[in-house]
């Protein structure tokens, strides 16, 4: 969703295992200096900061899926590895009405 002009210089903000008590603030402070990350967010932590991640794809942030609680995937079986991303994308969904496409899969 944002807009890039690949003429200018520019970097990708990206924010991981989140939300979290810090992450109005960070949303806050990009918002005031007119930036936008990309937050991979944990599923077990959707319900509870759901007006925060709300408020920060209002500012213009996007939402990513990060699994459901940073587990070493490559130690679980290809069942339960499914499921953690599925509930997540569930989760973002039912409390935030928000689909995505951006998946960060960890360690892998």
């Amino acid at each position: 969703n944002f807009n890039i002009d690949y003429d200018d210089k520019v970097i990708a903000l990206t924010f991981d295992d989140g939300p979290s008590k810090y992450t109005e603030e960070l949303i806050e402070y990009l918002y005031e200096n007119d930036c936008k990350a990309t937050f991979f967010v944990l599923g077990n932590k959707v319900k509870d900061y759901s007006d925060v991640l709300k408020k920060s794809i209002n500012y213009g942030n996007e939402i990513g899926n990060h699994s459901y609680n940073h587990k070493w995937l490559i130690k679980l079986k290809k069942e339960k590895n499914i499921h953690s991303f599925q509930i997540v994308y569930f989760f973002l969904v039912y409390f935030l009405l928000w689909s995505f496409y951006l998946l960060h899969i960890q360690y892998c």
